[in-house]
């Protein structure tokens, strides 16, 4: 998609710890959905959703955008347990 293209979003670090405080509530009031936090800050400008293990992105969000969509359930596995 090229929605984001050369469109920066602002997204203050206040706005992280309202997001990240609204996403812990939902996981703990959802018991389908799973939060892992890592906090050793290996990545930074990517990041990695897990879907239902069925699928994962991994998603480069600055310029040039860059999104993986994986399928095959060996990698979605090692993804998953990723440390």
């Amino acid at each position: 998609s090229n929605i984001f293209i050369n469109t920066k979003i602002k997204y203050t670090y206040k706005d992280y710890l309202e997001h990240l405080k609204l996403t812990k509530e939902y996981a703990k009031n959802n018991s389908n959905y799973k939060l892992k936090i890592n906090n050793k800050n290996i990545f930074k400008n990517i990041n990695i959703h897990i879907i239902n293990n069925t699928q994962v992105i991994i998603s480069k969000e600055k310029n040039p955008n860059i999104h993986f969509v994986i399928y095959h359930p060996t990698l979605i596995k090692a993804i998953e347990s990723f440390k």
